[in-house]
């Protein structure tokens, strides 16, 4: 009787893990077509636009790609940073490939982006990066508008960084995510600290005042907001969001408005992943968008765009500008879209 009983135990719990497998992949999930407006790839970017950085004062996008998710000692495609001008008109939506310099010998692989403006008016980027072999780092580059091209500054290395993923600059200091560990850490300048340890942090952003700090946990499908103090740079969580979605970077406008790209259908998000130049492999895509209320104490959530991955495979972010979405993926798209739907287009909460 006893064995009985015992048996019957392990069965219950192997059904129960096998199911909650399932569904954390996603396999009862479907997802059907919709976009905003007209869309568009643009031209010239082949492996990847997988994180998306809006200096706002220029209306310039700073696009990483040719990221290496897993070490990949043969990847045959370069690491960049491409320019996007969301001034640029006359039906033009062109990717400008930006030039390095100070960084011949470099294994450079970019993940995650962030900018601080200079008091001189120069933009600097902090960019999270991988090398082939799996060696992480933080690139900082100033970049020289007149030249189009990116100054290499400094490179940082620490023990802490764990295959780390987004990055979110602080008044010229930077808060790097950790998928792998979880964590989320600070680098003032001298040192690295651990500021918290969620389970697996992907995307993070500062809200507009700096107030507020966000991370998706793509494991557990939620937005965690916390209170950022300032003076002694820690972490409060607030509330949790949960999207239903595997959540990866984050775009905040200048509304406090959380722009999402994710990943609909997460088993076909990580065969994607494992071989981003196969094409039978189409993870779908999918923006979500939060509006919240001014205490951020409830939320709108809209579905703003999803593709079966036909069109653009795997979404890793969004940024609106003036009714335009600029979607990125992790290995390969960028698509352009207008935002012409009423029930999208400049609403609010």
């Amino acid at each position: 009787m006893l064995w009985q009983v015992v048996g019957l135990v392990v069965v219950a719990i192997a059904v129960n893990f096998y199911v909650n497998t399932l569904f954390f992949l996603d396999y009862n999930k479907r997802v059907f077509n919709h976009r905003p407006g007209p869309c568009r790839r643009i031209e010239g970017i082949e492996n990847g636009s997988e994180d998306i950085e809006f200096v706002e004062s220029k209306k310039l996008a700073f696009i990483t790609s040719g990221l290496v998710y897993f070490p990949n000692p043969h990847a045959k495609y370069d690491g960049k940073i491409f320019l996007y001008d969301f001034k640029q008109g006359d039906g033009k939506y062109q990717a400008k490939d930006l030039k390095f310099v100070g960084m011949e010998n470099e294994d450079f692989h970019p993940h995650g982006l962030s900018h601080f403006i200079l008091k001189d008016g120069t933009i600097r980027l902090f960019v999270t990066s991988h090398s082939k072999q799996f060696k992480h780092s933080v690139y900082l580059f100033d970049f020289d508008e007149s030249k189009q091209q990116l100054k290499l500054v400094q490179i940082i290395r620490d023990e802490k960084f764990v295959r780390p993923n987004d990055i979110a600059a602080f008044r010229g200091r930077i808060v790097p995510s950790h998928y792998q560990c979880g964590s989320v850490v600070k680098y003032d300048g001298k040192k690295v600290e651990v500021v918290a340890a969620p389970e697996a942090s992907n995307g993070i952003i500062f809200s507009r005042d700096f107030k507020k700090f966000f991370v998706s946990h793509i494991n557990h499908r939620t937005v965690a907001i916390y209170d950022w103090d300032q003076k002694k740079k820690t972490l409060i969580l607030q509330t949790k969001v949960p999207l239903l979605t595997a959540i990866d970077n984050f775009y905040i406008d200048k509304n406090n408005v959380l722009w999402i790209g994710s990943h609909p259908i997460l088993k076909d998000a990580v065969a994607h992943l494992d071989a981003p130049d196969d094409l039978k492999f189409k993870a779908p895509s999918q923006v979500l968008r939060i509006q919240f209320s001014s205490d951020f104490k409830s939320h709108d959530i809209t579905e703003v765009f999803v593709d079966d991955g036909n069109f653009i495979a795997a979404s890793s972010v969004a940024v609106e500008h003036n009714n335009q979405l600029l979607i990125g993926s992790v290995g390969r798209q960028l698509v352009h879209c207008d935002i012409a739907h009423p029930a999208v287009a400049n609403s609010k909460l």
